[in-house]
């Protein structure tokens, strides 16, 4: 992979329908390097200049945009904890078929697909193999949210009670009125698909989510969801996210935490691994949370 084949796909996956206008993007990690589509850059016209290049062995950012206008997408949080399950891909499409499955069958969790030529090319996460015609495939509908970094209590919850599923079809309806009982005038959905070939021999991706910890899962998922929502409301005001997100942590879970909040590349601490959570949310911004003992 190279950021050239890379802006090269996405304008492929625009033109096949999968990918529309600035919509959708892609997480790809080969060798030492992860490639990140950016925010609000049409697909079709995406080039290997404006992706987001991090280094994974030593957790620095490689290259950026040239255009300081471009920011990391949205759905860098989402990708990144994808990631961080050895695996080397994920792609975020609005496809209208995915949209269509999603509405025809409208109220349930889950789609399943059997008996179809096809599904061979359909990798199982749990065991790396491809599918047979005789399986089964799962795929995991959820419900949307209103920004992309509140799906990810979800998306984690999913990806770890449904392990060999490849993908998460995410429903989305947009109402065009404020009655709830109202029918939906338009729609479309979401589907990550994360591909399990190629793992990333064990290492920890860092960026932007979580390192070690031995957290309960459920407090570090709800913990990196309170930081996320600090950081959506305050940007780069590092003593507000801060403060923001001790208030919240206390609020939830009680106890005495301790939240430190700085550059991206300029933040070091000493920490004991035991004990923290340690994020990276967006491209400048490092946090580390760790409860006082």
């Amino acid at each position: 992979m190279t950021a050239e084949l890379f802006g090269e796909l996405m304008n492929q996956f625009y033109h096949l329908g999968w990918m529309f206008g600035s919509s959708g993007g892609m997480a790809i990690v080969e060798g030492d390097l992860a490639y990140y589509s950016p925010s609000s850059v049409q697909k079709e016209r995406l080039t290997g200049m404006d992706l987001f290049v991090f280094n994974v062995s030593n957790n620095t950012l490689s290259s950026r945009p040239q255009n300081a206008a471009i920011k990391e997408s949205a759905c860098t949080p989402l990708f990144s904890h994808i990631l961080n399950q050895d695996l080397k891909c994920v792609i975020h499409t609005h496809s209208k078929y995915s949209n269509l499955i999603t509405q025809l069958l409208s109220g349930s969790d889950m789609l399943r697909i059997s008996h179809q030529e096809m599904i061979k090319g359909v990798i199982n996460r749990k065991t790396g193999k491809a599918h047979d015609y005789n399986d089964t495939i799962e795929i995991p509908i959820i419900e949307n949210e209103p920004f992309e970094h509140l799906l990810l209590p979800a998306l984690a919850r999913t990806l770890n009670s449904h392990p060999e599923a490849s993908g998460i079809l995410v429903i989305y309806l947009r109402m065009e009125s404020d009655e709830i009982d109202a029918p939906p005038r338009s729609s479309t959905s979401r589907v990550h698909f994360a591909t399990s070939t190629l793992p990333t021999m064990g290492r920890a991706f860092t960026h932007p989510l979580i390192q070690d910890c031995t957290l309960p899962e459920k407090m570090r998922i709800d913990a990196v969801y309170l930081a996320m929502v600090s950081c959506q409301r305050y940007k780069t005001n590092y003593k507000k996210i801060a403060k923001d997100i001790h208030s919240r942590l206390m609020k939830k879970f009680g106890g005495d935490w301790n939240v430190i909040v700085g550059e991206r590349f300029g933040l070091q601490i000493a920490y004991d691994p035991n004990s923290l959570l340690y994020m990276f949310c967006g491209v400048n911004i490092a946090i580390c949370i760790y409860r006082c003992s």
